[in-house]
């Protein structure tokens, strides 16, 4: 551990748990397949972690979350346990598991909405964006159990959720035609009303009158739906990153849930010692966003971190991960997850996000059909379960 580290108490409070979102898909054709209502009972009861699977809004889709983790070894573990029940799940209802921000190909409009509340009340109050809203994301959750603090530390992560959409990025790929993104559900999703990242609070009690405006207002029905790329849950005493496309591998899960649990940690430790958040203004941390979704780590983004002078330029994308990496290296180092999160970020800056991988099978002659067949057996790599509960 370095002389940097911080204290062994923020560590230790530090507990976190990841949610991702998994397209269910044809053996054969790839085509998504509304089998949730099969899948999810018999995942459930072949889950061994105590976390839980669950519907979302498409019957081609389900969620996991994984229970609280003390560290990245064991989230890394039952993340894997996870996706390998829900793959054993599918296998058993004849379709398969994918882990990708968009479906390469699907059609929404063929898609249907999960007929439970409150997927029927998102249906009938967003109408159009809701029937579009074929997307799947990776949620992960830092314990912090105090508000104020759980709203500060928000403040000081805003300029730093760029990077990790790049690092993420799984969804270049929209109903058959490459859209030149490198997050194309990033895109879809920023027309909501309540996407997008927040501007700074003063205070907890600032946060929560602006959530009871909401509320009150009948402008949202609860607090859930405010769908900022980080948010105080709505459910338990955590923040709640949800900028992330869900990761393709699990050493892409992991590594996102260490750079993010990371990222709490040293912005706690700066609450704590009184250090001010940036004010860096809410059109640039959207303009970071956008740029890191466009072009994911091909090209260069835009460096909001506080430290880089005036805050604001355009650098090469590995130089802007870097430079998250170096931020939160003092969490990592606390944690013991230096090596576990720095070496797969290495790999990824090295060989590609799940966006350029995908983008390179295509353009090596794969088809839409055999990339998702990839998608599947990427998804699957190191979870554990045997090999055969992933092949037709």
């Amino acid at each position: 551990m370095s002389e940097h580290a911080l204290p062994r108490s923020i560590t230790d409070e530090l507990t976190v748990g990841v949610e991702e979102e998994f397209q269910l898909v044809h053996l054969a054709t790839g085509e998504l397949t509304p089998s949730a209502p099969l899948v999810v009972p018999r995942a459930e009861g072949a889950d061994p972690t105590g976390g839980r699977v669950e519907h979302e809004l498409y019957l081609s889709q389900v969620e996991t979350a994984s229970p609280v983790c003390a560290s990245l070894t064991e989230l890394r573990r039952v993340l894997g346990e996870q996706r390998a029940a829900v793959a054993r799940a599918a296998l058993t209802e004849g379709c398969g598991v994918v882990a990708a921000g968009t479906h390469p190909f699907a059609a929404w409009p063929l898609q249907q909405l999960t007929p439970k509340e409150p997927y029927v009340g998102i249906g009938e109050r967003y109408a159009h964006l809701a029937s579009e809203q074929l997307l799947f994301g990776c949620h992960v959750h830092v314990a912090i159990a105090d508000p104020e603090e759980r709203i500060q530390v928000l403040n000081h992560v805003r300029p730093w959720l760029a990077p990790l959409l790049a690092l993420s990025a799984s969804s270049p790929f929209w109903e058959g035609a490459d859209t030149g993104y490198a997050s194309y559900r990033y895109v879809v999703f920023g027309r909501w009303p309540t996407h997008g990242t927040p501007d700074p609070f003063a205070s907890w009690a600032d946060f929560v009158r602006l959530r009871d405006r909401l509320v009150d207002s009948g402008s949202i029905d609860a607090p859930g739906r405010l769908y900022w790329t980080v948010r105080p849950s709505a459910q338990f005493d955590t923040l709640e990153f949800r900028v992330s496309d869900v990761c393709t591998t699990l050493e892409e899960a992991t590594m996102v849930a260490g750079l993010i649990r990371a990222l709490a940690h040293v912005s706690l430790e700066a609450v704590r010692r009184g250090a001010a958040a940036s004010d860096t203004r809410g059109e640039l941390v959207r303009m970071a966003q956008w740029q890191a979704a466009r072009f994911g780590l091909d090209d260069t983004l835009l460096d909001l971190a506080p430290t880089s002078g005036d805050g604001v330029a355009m650098r090469p994308a590995a130089d802007v991960v870097g430079a998250l990496v170096d931020h939160v290296r003092p969490g990592l180092e606390a944690t013991g997850d230096a090596e576990a999160v720095e070496a797969p970020v290495a790999r990824v800056l090295a060989t590609g996000n799940s966006a350029a991988r995908q983008r390179a099978r295509v353009s090596s002659g794969a088809s839409l059909t055999e990339l998702v067949a990839f998608l599947r057996e990427e998804t699957a790599a190191g979870a554990r379960r045997p090999a055969r509960w992933f092949t037709t």
